[in-house]
Protein backbone atom coordinates (compact mmCIF):
# COMPACT_ATOMS: atom_id res chain seq x y z
CA UNK A 1 0.00 0.00 0.00
CA UNK A 2 1.19 2.83 -0.92
CA UNK A 3 0.95 6.56 0.93
CA UNK A 4 0.75 9.76 -0.85
CA UNK A 5 2.62 12.55 -1.64
CA UNK A 6 2.76 15.07 1.30
CA UNK A 7 0.24 17.63 0.54
CA UNK A 8 1.44 21.64 -0.06
CA UNK A 9 -1.04 23.81 0.49
CA UNK A 10 1.03 27.19 1.87
CA UNK A 11 2.34 30.27 0.02
CA UNK A 12 5.03 28.21 -2.40
CA UNK A 13 8.17 30.83 -2.89
CA UNK A 14 10.82 28.05 -3.79
CA UNK A 15 11.05 24.42 -5.05
CA UNK A 16 14.50 22.40 -5.44
CA UNK A 17 14.44 19.85 -8.35
CA UNK A 18 14.32 16.43 -6.71
CA UNK A 19 17.55 14.41 -5.52
CA UNK A 20 18.10 10.84 -4.70
CA UNK A 21 19.32 10.01 -1.58
CA UNK A 22 21.24 7.25 -2.13
CA UNK A 23 21.71 5.84 1.43
CA UNK A 24 17.95 6.05 2.36
CA UNK A 25 16.71 4.44 -1.68
CA UNK A 26 14.14 7.64 -2.08
CA UNK A 27 13.43 10.49 -3.93
CA UNK A 28 13.39 13.90 -2.03
CA UNK A 29 12.23 17.74 -3.20
CA UNK A 30 12.45 20.54 -1.08
CA UNK A 31 10.14 22.80 -1.52
CA UNK A 32 9.83 26.74 0.88
CA UNK A 33 6.06 26.81 1.90
CA UNK A 34 5.41 30.03 4.17
CA UNK A 35 8.85 30.68 4.36
CA UNK A 36 9.77 26.87 5.92
CA UNK A 37 11.23 23.97 3.95
CA UNK A 38 9.30 21.12 3.58
CA UNK A 39 11.03 17.93 2.60
CA UNK A 40 8.54 15.72 0.29
CA UNK A 41 9.85 11.95 0.35
CA UNK A 42 8.91 9.19 -2.29
CA UNK A 43 10.50 5.82 -3.71
CA UNK A 44 8.76 6.70 -7.05
CA UNK A 45 10.54 9.00 -9.21
CA UNK A 46 7.78 9.66 -11.56
CA UNK A 47 5.22 10.31 -9.22
CA UNK A 48 7.76 12.57 -7.19
CA UNK A 49 9.02 14.65 -10.64
CA UNK A 50 5.37 15.16 -11.62
CA UNK A 51 4.70 16.38 -8.23
CA UNK A 52 7.32 18.95 -8.96
CA UNK A 53 6.10 19.86 -12.19
CA UNK A 54 2.65 20.66 -10.23
CA UNK A 55 4.32 22.49 -7.92
CA UNK A 56 6.44 24.50 -10.29
CA UNK A 57 3.09 25.37 -11.93
CA UNK A 58 1.13 26.64 -8.41
CA UNK A 59 4.32 28.50 -7.99
CA UNK A 60 4.16 30.28 -11.24
CA UNK A 61 0.08 30.33 -10.44
CA UNK A 62 0.74 31.88 -6.93
CA UNK A 63 2.97 34.97 -8.12
CA UNK A 64 0.31 36.22 -10.89
CA UNK A 65 -2.49 35.83 -8.43
CA UNK A 66 -4.09 33.13 -10.49
CA UNK A 67 -5.74 30.37 -8.86
CA UNK A 68 -5.04 26.83 -10.55
CA UNK A 69 -7.66 23.84 -9.97
CA UNK A 70 -8.38 20.93 -11.29
CA UNK A 71 -11.26 20.08 -13.17
CA UNK A 72 -12.97 16.94 -15.84
CA UNK A 73 -13.32 19.64 -17.83
CA UNK A 74 -10.82 19.56 -21.14
CA UNK A 75 -8.98 22.89 -22.00
CA UNK A 76 -11.73 23.87 -24.80
CA UNK A 77 -14.13 23.45 -22.51
CA UNK A 78 -13.05 25.55 -19.36
CA UNK A 79 -12.17 28.45 -22.40
CA UNK A 80 -15.95 27.90 -23.66
CA UNK A 81 -17.58 28.16 -19.89
CA UNK A 82 -15.14 31.38 -19.55
CA UNK A 83 -16.48 32.89 -22.51
CA UNK A 84 -20.06 32.15 -21.61
CA UNK A 85 -19.18 33.63 -18.19
CA UNK A 86 -17.98 36.72 -20.09
CA UNK A 87 -21.06 37.40 -22.23
CA UNK A 88 -23.22 36.89 -19.12
CA UNK A 89 -21.64 39.32 -17.12
CA UNK A 90 -21.61 41.78 -20.24
CA UNK A 91 -25.00 41.33 -21.13
CA UNK A 92 -25.84 41.53 -17.31
CA UNK A 93 -23.12 43.73 -15.64
CA UNK A 94 -25.01 43.23 -11.76
CA UNK A 95 -24.60 39.31 -12.62
CA UNK A 96 -21.11 38.74 -10.13
CA UNK A 97 -22.40 35.69 -8.64
CA UNK A 98 -21.66 32.08 -10.02
CA UNK A 99 -25.08 30.83 -10.01
CA UNK A 100 -26.33 33.77 -13.02
CA UNK A 101 -24.21 30.95 -14.90
CA UNK A 102 -26.42 27.91 -13.60
CA UNK A 103 -29.40 29.81 -13.81
CA UNK A 104 -28.91 30.58 -17.59
CA UNK A 105 -27.80 27.07 -18.20
CA UNK A 106 -31.55 25.85 -16.50
CA UNK A 107 -33.73 28.45 -18.46
CA UNK A 108 -31.46 27.07 -21.95
CA UNK A 109 -32.38 23.68 -21.08
CA UNK A 110 -35.94 24.41 -20.00
CA UNK A 111 -36.77 25.97 -23.02
CA UNK A 112 -34.78 24.46 -26.15
CA UNK A 113 -36.76 20.92 -27.20
CA UNK A 114 -35.31 17.93 -26.69
CA UNK A 115 -33.01 16.32 -29.32
CA UNK A 116 -33.55 12.96 -27.78
CA UNK A 117 -35.46 9.83 -30.11
CA UNK A 118 -38.79 8.55 -28.73
CA UNK A 119 -39.14 4.85 -27.63
CA UNK A 120 -40.12 2.39 -29.83
CA UNK A 121 -43.80 2.26 -27.28
CA UNK A 122 -44.04 5.67 -27.38
CA UNK A 123 -43.81 5.92 -30.98
CA UNK A 124 -46.60 3.49 -31.56
CA UNK A 125 -48.49 4.95 -28.83
CA UNK A 126 -47.89 8.69 -31.34
CA UNK A 127 -49.01 6.42 -34.62
CA UNK A 128 -52.18 5.35 -32.46
CA UNK A 129 -53.58 8.60 -31.43
CA UNK A 130 -52.99 10.20 -35.01
CA UNK A 131 -54.97 7.52 -36.97
CA UNK A 132 -57.60 7.66 -34.32
CA UNK A 133 -57.94 11.57 -35.46
CA UNK A 134 -58.44 10.06 -39.03
CA UNK A 135 -61.55 8.27 -37.04
CA UNK A 136 -60.89 4.71 -38.58
CA UNK A 137 -61.97 1.52 -36.82
CA UNK A 138 -60.04 -0.31 -34.42
CA UNK A 139 -59.22 -3.39 -37.04
CA UNK A 140 -57.95 -0.72 -39.32
CA UNK A 141 -55.45 0.56 -36.72
CA UNK A 142 -54.65 -2.97 -35.00
CA UNK A 143 -53.63 -4.21 -39.00
CA UNK A 144 -51.28 -0.79 -39.38
CA UNK A 145 -49.23 -1.60 -35.96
Amino acid sequence: MSRGLKTIDGAITAVNAPIFAAHRNLWILWVKENEKWVAVTSRDERKISDYYQLLLTRRAAQSLNVNVQTTTLSADKVKMAEYAYGVLSNHRPDAEEPRELLTAVNHYVQHKPSLQTPSVSECCDLFTQKQTKRQLTATSIKSAT
